[in-house]
This record gives C-alpha cells, structure tokens and sequence, in this order.
C-alpha cells in the first residue's frame, strides 16, 4: 500500500486531538481567568462589608456623642436643682455620689448579665 491509500479511522469533521502542552497552557490560562474573577468578587464583597461596618461604626459615634451631651445636660440640671437648697460644693458631690453610684449599679448588672446560666451556682463578685 502507498502512503496515500493508508486508512484514516478518525471520524470526519472533527479537529485532532490537541497536544498536552496546548492543554496545559489552556488549564493554566482557565484557572487564572477564574482565580481573578474570584478575587474580583472577594473584592466587591469586601469593599462592601467595610462600607456597612463604617456605616455602624459613624452611627454608633453619633448616637454616642449625642448620649453624652445629653448627659452632661441633665448632670448640669442636677447640679443646678441641688444648688438652689445647698452650696456649690455640695451640690456637686451629691451629684457626683449619685453618678458613681448609677455606675456601679450598671457594672453589678452587667456582671451578672455575663455570667453562665447553668442554674447550679451563683457567683457572687466577692467570691471571684
């Protein structure tokens, strides 16, 4: 037989086979493509999670800043009630008394807030 009469067994119509160093070029080219898009949206999900946390960051400061002002308002107005039967002084260290006292009651409230709730034992601050 000749060259030109040897038989072809691959199907008509379809390219050959490509080379495996034309596949791996290909692989490599489709696994940076989708290793960037990746990133691209690791990103877009990341610039907007830093927005929503400055956004409740700013709020929380505001609402923050506003409660103190009215703070110091009412502890002013406290001060200025007191001030009408008592001296200066006086006035001053009531209101101060009553502010550390608040305080407390706040920080003894929160504590046991916090504490785990397996209702055998009760831990008092004294015996921590």
């Amino acid at each position: 037989m000749s060259e030109a009469a040897e038989i072809d067994d691959r199907p008509t119509g379809l390219e050959p086979t490509p080379h495996w160093t034309e596949l791996l070029a290909r692989l490599i080219e489709d696994g940076s493509r989708i290793f960037r898009a990746e990133g691209a949206l690791f990103e877009i999900a990341l610039r907007e999670s830093i927005q929503e946390q400055m956004t409740r960051l700013l709020t929380g400061l505001l609402l923050g800043a506003t409660a103190l002002c009215s703070l110091v308002c009412m502890l002013i107005a406290t001060v200025l009630l007191i001030h009408k039967w008592l001296e200066w002084w006086m006035a001053f260290g009531i209101t101060g008394a009553l502010g550390l006292a608040l305080g407390l009651m706040i920080a003894r409230f929160d504590y046991y807030l916090r504490l785990p709730r397996d209702g055998l034992t009760v831990v008092s601050p004294k015996d921590s």
